[in-house]
């Protein structure tokens, strides 16, 4: 009941879609990190592209397209006081599709290199590209909502706390992009099975 409770999809985007094919992403049972394209005419190919992320169903990929068509698959452990498993590291892990708009093929495994001090490391990536940026957001090491930005795809901004809300919560937080100029989030005070929880909205606009 409890890995019930607790398994949400705190992470964004799990599927998307270009021309009538969706791509998505998942964690094995066996902890390796999968993806799939599922075309407009029923055909379904799918591949492994990292081994030993852990097994975790809090451990899904997100997926973004960069404005050229690119895939960006971005996916990190579950962390948190007692997690990941020893030989997993905290980290935040990306990968690019070689092509625009497949999964034939991805290049080299990158790294995000900054995270908010806290020791609990990288958990629920949201990526969302917008007209200059590529935004990153995700649960920091302190387990608050963090973000940081790339213009380039490889260097990231120091990353910064979005959300503190103290009492030893963490709250939680969803997010959508409009592709363009703006981004919504919605956030808890904390864990909804510890906390009477409010919920707040933010926009940010150009």
């Amino acid at each position: 009941k409890e890995k019930k409770r607790c398994s949400q999809p705190w992470r964004d985007a799990r599927a998307i879609s270009h021309a009538g094919d969706t791509f998505t992403g998942w964690i094995s049972t066996t902890g390796n990190v999968w993806v799939a394209r599922y075309t407009a005419d029923g055909k379904l190919t799918k591949r492994v592209i990292f081994k030993g992320l852990g097994r975790d169903d809090h451990n899904n990929p997100s997926l973004v397209f960069r404005h050229d068509g690119h895939i960006m698959v971005f996916f990190s452990p579950h962390s948190g006081h007692h997690l990941p498993p020893p030989g997993i590291p905290k980290a935040m892990h990306y990968m690019v599709s070689l092509n625009p708009y497949s999964i034939n093929g991805f290049g080299k495994v990158h790294t995000v290199d900054t995270n908010v001090p806290g020791g609990l490391g990288y958990t629920y990536p949201n990526p969302m590209q917008l007209q200059d940026k590529l935004w990153l957001f995700w649960r920091g090491g302190a387990w608050n909502p963090t973000f940081s930005y790339t213009t380039d795809g490889i260097h990231w901004v120091p990353a910064r706390e979005l959300v503190y809300f103290g009492h030893g919560q963490r709250p939680y937080a969803k997010y959508v992009g409009d592709s363009d100029q703006r981004i919504h989030g919605i956030f808890t005070d904390g864990h909804p099975l510890s906390w009477k929880n409010s919920l707040h909205y933010l926009r940010y606009e150009a």
